[in-house]
């Protein structure tokens, strides 16, 4: 006779175990030229065209292996390199990835989708355009032989017998989309005479608005959005004359496209007057995914503003301490944020010391633990070194600087 009170919390175990695999994806292998420490799994998802929230850092040892666990609640579309993987809660593969995603093996659960994902097509090559590269005809030949491409690939999808029917339904639109896509890249890869003006294009386009309305119609739906070509295809849909009057495009793709079009104003620039215009449509949105990556690139652009209160950062002082940016409230202080395998950072760090040696508040930021911040403060190349005064951003410079410049913009 089994003695319930050691059955029950062995059950118990084996249920919250069960949950959290329910909850998240096991991925362990290696990385194979992407670098080596912290290798981006971005997320490729809908939003992904206002911010990157949704995106994973995965730690590789010097060649490249890795073993790790990342929560996930629903199936979602993830970029590295030029692979693009569907993951799934309760995953568990193996992987081998490279530069080429042609050489990507994937073993486990979850495996045959992302196998079959090899053979995504590239939206910025052409599509089905990139198999016909050396071949040149007129614009209906050269649609007679895309459509049969996109019938191979639909056989070839209904052949991947693990894959959910979800899966299969955003592979179908991508597929349709990959088609619309090959129609408008025509001109630059098939045409028997090269399209080179602006009012060529213009014109080519609108003698396709009847093949492109077709194809288009199967795509025009807000569960598609996760798909990246479909996007792309919306989004040329929505600024060609004579076809976008023929659509109605759905709430939640009205909504994310004018809030991409926004997080593109605030990457270019940041001024408060923009940003008081974004933060009026954020409240607005009915879609709450969006609003909220939306505000968080809005956070990241207000704490850029002039004059704006910094974010208390956690600064690592040349002695190995640590102290916080609002503990030199009132004060200047410089901050440099940097990587081991920055040589320039490299050189930059004797001069720290030294301006810290002379008696100069300073501060270190290793991007690579604090990934966040260097987002958030759009940090696109290092050394990136910030001088702050009473807690506000006020000098920004990029690059190898010497001990007399930052003294000058210290002394200031």
């Amino acid at each position: 006779m089994v003695d319930m009170k050691f059955l029950f919390p062995i059950l118990f175990i084996m249920a919250v175990v069960s949950v959290q695999a329910q909850n998240s994806v096991r991925l362990k292998g290696k990385l194979v030229g992407m670098g080596t420490d912290l290798v981006k799994l971005s997320y490729d998802g809908a939003t992904s065209v206002i911010g990157d929230e949704g995106s994973f850092m995965i730690r590789t040892d010097r060649e490249g292996h890795f073993d790790t666990i990342l929560p996930l609640s629903k199936p979602a579309f993830y970029r590295i390199s030029r692979n693009t993987l569907y993951l799934s809660p309760g995953d568990d593969m193996e992987v081998y990835i490279t530069t080429d995603n042609r050489e990507a093996v994937f073993k486990g659960k979850g495996a045959e989708m992302n196998t079959y994902m090899k053979g995504r097509l590239f939206p910025k090559g052409g599509s089905f355009l990139g198999e016909l590269r050396n071949r040149k005809g007129s614009f209906e030949e050269i649609k007679v032989a895309v459509d049969s491409l996109a019938q191979l690939r639909m056989a070839e999808l209904e052949r991947v017998k693990e894959a959910t029917p979800a899966f299969k339904e955003l592979e179908k639109a991508r597929i349709v989309a990959d088609m619309a896509n090959s129609y408008t890249a025509y001109p630059s890869y098939c045409a028997l005479q090269p399209v080179r003006s602006r009012e060529e294009r213009e014109k080519f386009m609108q003698q396709i608005v009847p093949d492109l309305l077709k194809v288009v119609l199967r795509v025009n739906k807000e569960e598609y959005l996760d798909v990246a070509v479909v996007r792309d295809v919306i989004g040329t849909a929505m600024e060609t004359p004579g076809l976008k009057e023929k659509l109605q495009f759905p709430e939640r793709t009205q909504e994310l496209f004018t809030a991409a079009q926004y997080a593109y104003k605030l990457d270019s620039e940041i001024n408060t007057e923009l940003v008081g215009e974004v933060r009026e449509y954020a409240g607005k949105l009915k879609n709450t995914d969006i609003r909220e990556v939306l505000e968080v690139k809005l956070h990241s652009a207000g704490a850029l503003l002039k004059g704006s209160p910094a974010v208390d950062l956690e600064l690592l002082a040349p002695d190995g301490k640590t102290a916080r940016l609002s503990d030199y409230k009132g004060k200047v202080i410089y901050v440099d944020l940097w990587a081991t395998w920055c040589g320039p950072c490299m050189r930059q760090g004797p001069i720290v010391e030294a301006l810290a040696e002379e008696g100069y508040n300073v501060g270190k930021i290793d991007v690579d633990q604090e990934m966040g911040l260097a987002q958030q403060f759009k940090v696109m190349s290092i050394p990136t070194l910030l001088i702050f005064k009473g807690g506000q951003e006020v000098h920004r410079l990029v690059g190898l600087t010497s001990k007399e410049d930052l003294k000058k913009l210290l002394d200031e």
